[in-house]
């Protein structure tokens, strides 16, 4: 099974704190919930066989004390900058670990669907290093599943040439992209890929889930 690979080395500076250490919402005992754990939780329920996160200095504070259910914690790898770091340094790990493959997926998706790794696993061929879904604001290529060695080859090309966006480091790469009639189809709507970026976001993403929670508790009681 792949390898999941969460980047949370951003520095959230919209936010004013860093994405990591966001919580969204409040669980059943009253108490915040991670915006990264529910990433690594949906990881894991979409078939991820260990989860790894990528932060700046390799540690992930933890102010409460509760621990993060993941299997490693690395740093951005030296001499590169944004995503890429995280990348590196992730895929790196996943390598020494023996995995082929590695789903992607940044700290700030707290509505990741763990039908999106699954629909994505099933996916994989020989024919394509990169199996990218389509939202409605296009490639969402911060959640592809990407083979890990294609994807490094594809990040040392990218520095040699001097292109730092995540964008250029598809452009080598054998890509799959799984369009949004096929995502609906699967059950996989929208707020899959909402993105907390600001204040408003925040305000977005609590309110989805306590809605989301008033629906859990309706069903529970019928």
């Amino acid at each position: 099974m792949p390898v999941g690979l969460i980047l949370a080395g951003g520095e959230g500076r919209r936010l004013g704190r860093p994405k990591s250490l966001l919580s969204i919402g409040q669980d059943s005992d009253g108490q915040g919930v991670w915006m990264i754990d529910l990433v690594a939780d949906a990881l894991r329920r979409g078939g991820g066989e260990r989860v790894i996160v990528a932060t700046r200095d390799g540690t992930l504070p933890q102010p409460d004390s509760r621990p993060l259910h993941v299997d490693d914690v690395v740093a951005d790898a030296d001499g590169w900058t944004g995503p890429q770091a995280g990348l590196v340094g992730g895929l790196r790990r996943a390598v020494d670990w023996g995995s082929e493959w590695v789903q992607l997926a940044p700290c700030d998706v707290p509505f990741l669907d763990p039908l999106l790794p699954r629909m994505l696993d099933t996916l994989r061929t020989e024919g394509a290093d990169a199996i990218i879904p389509v939202s409605a604001n296009g490639d969402e290529n911060l959640l592809a599943l990407v083979h890990a060695e294609a994807m490094l080859a594809a990040l040392q090309q990218a520095r040699v040439a001097g292109e730092r966006s995540v964008q250029s480091l598809y452009r080598g790469l054998r890509c799959l992209r799984i369009e949004g009639e096929a995502l609906i189809g699967a059950g996989i709507d929208e707020a899959c890929f909402h993105n907390v970026n600001s204040p408003e976001d925040i305000e977005f993403a609590e309110g989805l889930m306590a809605r989301r929670r008033e629906l859990e508790r309706g069903y529970r009681r019928t």
